[in-house]
């Protein structure tokens, strides 16, 4: 699995700290403001409609007490003059004097047609009982504020004051109150969200440094440390990330220092790695010059001495030390040829010169062959040898040779290192693979010797003693020539009890490319 690649293109935000706090400050205030309204709206309308209509109940009463010496020498004119005058100050709509009967006295809105016109309306009661008070009229289809204010003699109501103001005008009042605390809640609002911005930028302009100097740092510049003296949480975070990119130098430059020695190391190792590779091509080389050089002579020296064993008049005539000479002789030259044709084979198959030879043929046949070539040798070890093919095996394309001396490896092997029992050897058919199963009750191997058994000059503890002379080339033989067609091999073994080797080859109807 590969490491995954990491995207080095900067990455931009797209919205700041400075933006967002400034955006949620102004929230918070219009929020606080809303609030605040909505909490002390009908309270702060009360009390302002209440203010002003003491307001205009004092203007009442202080036109009552204007024109009390007019009404006393009842001078109409002076009356009529101070009416007019208290009824031509801002908001004034109209002012009214009823007697004792409530019959209209003076009016300013318009005195001819109401002169004399008795009043019923809801403020009489309280005038006619001597209180003040005030109501909603309605005239010419104009609803009015009245506020009536009763004049008294010895107890007895005199006359009454009646002023009447529009009631937008009462109500233009909590206007101009509720247009005022807007424009402070508004100021208000701008401040706190200016005073807000101000406060990010110079909570963020440490952080901004830091990114700026993160970024720089990526690029290569392991010195870009950010200048920061907020004597808080900032600095202390500047001061740590200078520790750690200081900490992750020294780690940069260790880990550099080892690459480096471990270039030269590995230059190094390349160079013997190729001297080594020279020498071994030298030693394959060699052999393989030794090996062909070497295989001639031993051929005809084993030649002649196999000449001379079988021609009986000679051998008759040898005394028992010849014989047993002869004999030794026609063994050694045995080893030596086949020591020489396993370094011969070792070295084609190193330099790709040893191919398959595909020909059609049959393993079960090959095996067969082989079991009877080394019957003499199992009856002259008092062992059983046999052979088992259950089913015929059908031609395949096979190297007859290779797989000759594959199973002569095993099965020799089996029989040289069995002291008693049998030998068997059985071939069948499975899973479109021909497998020979090669059974022994010889000395078996353990489990570290089973690890080992294909490696060259490799041989076991308890084969070591059975037979000095053996090589450890023959296993490792025969599993290349194995590996060349494509086989493989498992093993069974256990020490003292025998083993078991299952060699599969596949079965090729066709010449395999």
């Amino acid at each position: 699995m590969g490491i995954p690649a990491v995207d080095t293109t900067p990455w931009r935000p797209r919205r700041t700290v400075r933006a967002r706090f400034t955006v949620a400050q102004a929230v918070v205030l219009i929020g606080v403001v809303i609030l605040l309204a909505s909490a002390l709206y009908l309270p702060i309308q009360r009390y302002v409609a209440s203010i002003t209509e003491g307001a205009y109940q004092l203007l009442t009463g202080s036109v009552a007490s204007s024109i009390t010496t007019s009404m006393k020498s009842g001078d109409a004119p002076a009356t009529r003059e101070i009416l007019r005058g208290a009824a031509g100050q801002t908001d004034v709509g109209f002012l009214q004097v009823t007697d004792s009967q409530s019959r209209i006295l003076f009016d300013t809105f318009s005195e001819k047609s109401q002169v004399g016109e008795q009043l019923s309306d809801a403020l009489t009661a309280s005038v006619t009982s001597g209180g003040t008070a005030s109501a909603l009229t309605t005239r010419d289809d104009v609803q009015y504020r009245t506020f009536a204010v009763p004049h008294l003699e010895s107890g007895t109501l005199s006359y009454a004051v009646r002023l009447s103001v529009p009631s937008s005008v009462i109500d233009s009042k909590f206007t101009e109150v509720t247009r005022f605390f807007i424009l402070i809640a508004v100021i208000g609002c701008v401040i706190g969200t200016l005073a807000a911005y101000l406060l990010a930028s110079r909570l963020t302009r440490p952080i901004t440094r830091m990114t700026e100097s993160a970024l720089a740092i990526r690029s290569g510049n392991l010195t870009a440390y950010a200048t920061i003296t907020t004597r808080d949480e900032l600095e202390q975070l500047n001061r740590e990330f200078q520790r750690m990119v200081e900490r992750l130098k020294s780690y940069f430059l260790a880990e550099y220092e080892q690459k480096k020695q471990a270039l030269v190391a590995n230059a190094k190792l390349e160079e013997a790695n190729k001297q080594l590779s020279e020498v071994n091509e030298q030693k394959t080389q060699f052999l393989n010059a030794a090996s062909h050089q070497l295989r001639t002579p031993l051929s005809v020296i084993h030649w002649s001495l196999s000449m001379l064993a079988e021609e009986s008049t000679k051998y008759a005539q040898m005394t028992g030390d010849e014989r047993e000479m002869l004999v030794e002789a026609l063994g050694s030259t045995k080893k030596m040829v086949d020591l020489v044709n396993d370094l011969l084979d070792l070295s084609r198959i190193e330099q790709g010169s040893r191919a398959a030879e595909w020909q059609l043929g049959n393993a079960g046949t090959v095996a067969t062959e082989l079991v009877h070539a080394l019957q003499p040798l199992a009856t002259q070890k008092n062992l059983q040898l046999s052979i088992d093919i259950p089913t015929p095996i059908p031609d395949s394309y096979i190297d007859s040779k290779a797989l000759y001396q594959i199973y002569n490896n095993f099965v020799d092997n089996a029989i040289k290192y069995t002291a008693q029992g049998m030998v068997r050897v059985q071939v069948r058919i499975m899973d479109n693979h021909v497998v020979a199963l090669i059974q022994d009750t010889g000395i078996g191997m353990t489990p570290d010797e089973q690890s080992r058994l294909f490696t060259r000059f490799s041989r076991g503890s308890e084969a070591s003693k059975m037979f000095a002379n053996g090589t450890g080339l023959g296993m490792s033989v025969a599993k290349s020539l194995l590996e060349l067609m494509g086989g493989t091999i498992q093993i069974q073994s256990e020490q003292g009890r025998g083993s078991l080797f299952a060699i599969a080859i596949p079965l090729h109807t066709v010449p395999p490319a």
